[in-house]
Formats: C-alpha cells, sequence, structure tokens
C-alpha cells in the first residue's frame, strides 16, 4: 500500500531542507516537488504577468501533471513538496476574505484527483526568524521570498482555510527554534507513526 504524506508551509520554514533529510534518511522515499522542470520556464509570469486566476491554473496543471506520474511510481512512501493546497492558498491571499468561500467547489473539485492523503504537515515559523532565514539564502531567493513576504500571513491563513475543508488530517509544527536534524527526526517519526 502507498502511503503519501504532503509537506506544506510558507516560505523559510524549512520544507526543502526537511524534504532533502528525509531522503537522506531512507532512500525508499520519493520526492514529489511541486512544479515539474518543463513547467518551470513559465513560472516567472504567475502573479506578474498573467491574471491571479490564469496564475492558479498554471500551478493547478503542473500539480496535475504531477498527480499523474505518480501513479506509475513503484514506491510505497511518497513525500508531496507543497500540493494543490499551496496552489489556492495563493490565490486566496490575493482575493478578499469575503470571498474565499466562493472558491471552495473549484478547490473540492480539484482535491478528487489527489491520492488518499496520510496527513499532511504544515511547517511554521515566527517573523523574526523567517527574515534571519531568507538572509541566509541566494541573492535569487531572497529576491523572491521578499517579494511574497507581504502575502505569507494571509498565505498561512488560507492555507488552514483550505485543510480544514479537505477532510485531510493535518498537524502543524513549529520549526522557529528547532535545529535542522530535531526537525528531521521528528517529522520522520511522524511518518513512520502515521504509515498504514
Amino acid at each position: 500500500m502507498k502511503n503519501y504524506f504532503i509537506i506544506e508551509g510558507a516560505n523559510a520554514t524549512g520544507k526543502s531542507t526537511l524534504i532533502e533529510g528525509l531522503k537522506n534518511r531512507n532512500q525508499d522515499i520519493f520526492v514529489s516537488y511541486s512544479i515539474p522542470e518543463d513547467f518551470q520556464i513559465l513560472r516567472k509570469n504567475t502573479y506578474s504577468i498573467w491574471s491571479d486566476k490564469a496564475s492558479l491554473f498554471y500551478y493547478l496543471s503542473a500539480n496535475l501533471e504531477l498527480i499523474e506520474k505518480l501513479e506509475t511510481n513503484n514506491k510505497n512512501l511518497i513525500i508531496l513538496d507543497r500540493s494543490i493546497i499551496s496552489s489556492f492558498s495563493i490565490y486566496l491571499s490575493r482575493i478578499p476574505e469575503d470571498d474565499w468561500n466562493s472558491i471552495l467547489s473549484i478547490y473540492k473539485e480539484f482535491l478528487k484527483f489527489m491520492p488518499e492523503i496520510n496527513k499532511i504537515y504544515i511547517l511554521k515559523v515566527n517573523e523574526e526568524i523567517r527574515m534571519l532565514r531568507i538572509k541566509e539564502k541566494s541573492y535569487a531567493e531572497q529576491y523572491s521570498d521578499l517579494k511574497e513576504i507581504k502575502y505569507e500571513n494571509l498565505k498561512d491563513k488560507a492555507r488552514l482555510f483550505l485543510v480544514n475543508h479537505s477532510n485531510i488530517d493535518y498537524e502543524e509544527i513549529d520549526t522557529s527554534f528547532l535545529k535542522k536534524n530535531e526537525v528531521i527526526n521528528l517529522i520522520y517519526n511522524k511518518i513512520n507513526e502515521d504509515k498504514k
């Protein structure tokens, strides 16, 4: 039986570090990244040149492409680096909160394409630590993260709004004061507990 877990969270919460650590810990883990390589060339247009709705459907198309590929994967432990939830949370952070309910029917339709998810782990970090972590990144990564910084709190709120309308078990984990290995050990143990 395949086990699917999603790692969600805002920028600079430690998702990439965690996923690399999990892969090093267990070679049988397959990681599905949020944007396929052949989609990357168009990513720079999202939420800049393209409209918010067009940007949302770009990310959803990328998600669906990855989901199709998961069906042919022969590994039993699959980690998704972000998901449809992130795609919708970015969009919701750009529209008034009063309009969030209007998107739920589309969101729930897209959830039907997802495999059965064991659990979602949502990484969190306080704003002071987030800024310190961003400063440690490359210039290009800093530019990308800082461009989104004004939306991060709304994306966090939207992420919880979405998971609470998904019927998928989730857990929030604050990584602000945890060392890298502590986060990796914590999630690795939780995944082993939550496997079927």
